[in-house]
């Protein structure tokens, strides 16, 4: 389902004034909707959401994202079990990989089952009809 253009500027914001997202250019002005997700821009915006909740400062991923705050949202989601890795052993968190619609539900859903994952206010327009 792709949101209403009105619903997308609204939620955007939203996202910005919380400090979710930052942008996806040097001077942190462009959103970037059209384009696809990668994981560690995933990371970034869970983490945020999160309040930056503290994490470990190594989790084993020998390849972590280069931005150091993707980095840390990596090393946070795999602490709390949100992610495991994209292989079996674990170490690999595959940053430029692209976020399928079912990887972004099972992550929604172990961040939601974390204890305060929760934390910032619901947004006034939440509800659209």
């Amino acid at each position: 389902m792709v949101g209403r253009p009105a619903e997308q500027i609204v939620a955007t914001c939203w996202l910005k004034q919380q400090g979710i997202t930052t942008g996806v250019n040097n001077a942190q002005t462009l959103f970037g909707p059209s384009r696809v997700v990668t994981r560690e821009e995933m990371a970034g915006f869970l983490w945020r959401l999160a309040s930056r909740v503290a994490g470990s400062g190594s989790c084993g991923f020998v390849d972590p994202p280069a931005r150091a705050e993707f980095a840390t949202g990596a090393c946070w989601l795999k602490q709390y079990g949100i992610t495991t890795g994209t292989n079996p052993a674990g170490t690999r968190y595959s940053p430029l990989q692209t976020v399928t619609r079912g990887q972004m539900a099972a992550f929604l859903f172990r961040l939601a089952s974390e204890r305060g994952a929760w934390d910032l206010p619901v947004p006034p327009t939440a509800v659209f009809s």
